[in-house]
């Protein structure tokens, strides 16, 4: 039965309003919504054994269990109306990349295309033809895109060798990459900055450094810091002055 024609079906047998039933045989089969003469049970909605543990069964349980089984929405079809809202939707939501946001489009321009047929290079030319579109609006700035992410990479402390990864992944062109890495701090300072977010060496208690000395230079050489920088850090007397450091390597840049 439907869904639709199982709570009218309810409604109509409970004045209109569905109740909490328990039949007396206290089986799955006598579980029910509405009056116990025939209401609206398990079985006929077609749940299985999605039962309340006190023995009752409720109709939004029931609503829920039905839309658990309903088939997954079809993808839409490709038009360039389309694309260019999910695209929109996407960047109010993520900072992207143009070739990220590529992937992202072609993505459901291949479900679309798997359910519905078509020419995925007549799709590929309508992403790219937004994506220009995108650029020239000025919502698409890779230069942007990668000084943004790589100052937050750099805040969080990763190395410059992570940090160029992620960029990498995103699809960032490696003279973008380079030219955003170039503005940050180098290694040394992002060093630091994990050290301070992940307490390590000088950041700890003075009591546990040197038992702890070779697992914090092993952190900073897993986050991508080579050792003289690992050790560097590690073996500052104090916070302050690995923020002298710092502060002496901004001042001569």
């Amino acid at each position: 039965m439907g869904l639709e024609l199982a709570i009218q079906a309810d409604r109509g047998r409970s004045g209109g309003h569905p109740q909490h039933r328990t039949a007396a045989g206290g089986g799955m089969a006598g579980h029910q919504v509405g009056d116990q003469g025939g209401g609206v049970t398990a079985d006929r909605l077609g749940i299985g054994n999605h039962h309340h543990p006190h023995g009752l069964f409720s109709l939004p349980a029931a609503i829920r269990a039905i839309q658990c089984r309903m088939p997954p929405r079809l993808p839409p079809k490709i038009t360039a109306t389309y694309l260019e809202n999910a695209a929109l939707h996407y960047l109010e939501r993520f900072a992207s990349s143009s070739a990220n946001l590529r992937r992202v489009l072609m993505r459901k321009a291949d479900r679309s295309l798997a359910h519905w047929g078509g020419d995925r290079d007549e799709a590929a030319a309508l992403v790219a033809g937004l994506l220009a579109k995108l650029a020239r609006l000025g919502y698409l700035d890779d230069a942007a895109y990668a000084r943004q992410k790589a100052a937050g990479l750099h805040r969080r402390g990763a190395s410059a060798r992570a940090a160029r990864a992620k960029l990498a992944a995103k699809g960032v062109e490696a003279g973008l990459v380079e030219a955003a890495l170039a503005e940050e701090g180098g290694d040394f300072a992002a060093a630091v900055n994990l050290a301070r977010r992940r307490r390590l060496g000088p950041f700890r208690p003075a009591a546990a450094r040197a038992e702890r000395r070779d697992r914090d230079l092993a952190a900073l050489a897993r986050a991508g810091f080579d050792f003289e920088t690992a050790r560097r850090v590690v073996d500052a007397a104090d916070p302050g002055s690995l923020e002298d450091e710092v502060a002496a390597e901004a001042g001569g840049r």
